[in-house]
């Protein structure tokens, strides 16, 4: 969670929030092509992850 709120400091134009609870993460981006393009990134680096489910801009982080 710090390095992912220390990457929002550094990019608020492109991180809106992030947020989460145990092992569960949102990162919320300010477009949703923005979190499409790191979904797919992620997936060619076989890492798994989700949309929101009610949110195409928030991102999903969580274990299987």
């Amino acid at each position: 969670m710090d390095g992912l709120k220390a990457l929002k400091e550094r990019h608020p134009h492109l991180i809106e929030d992030v947020r989460g609870r145990g092992l569960m993460v949102g990162v919320e981006f300010t477009d949703a092509d923005i979190g499409a393009l790191v979904v797919a990134e992620m997936a060619e680096r076989g890492v798994l992850t989700a949309f929101g489910l009610n949110n195409p801009k928030v991102v999903r982080l969580e274990p299987p």
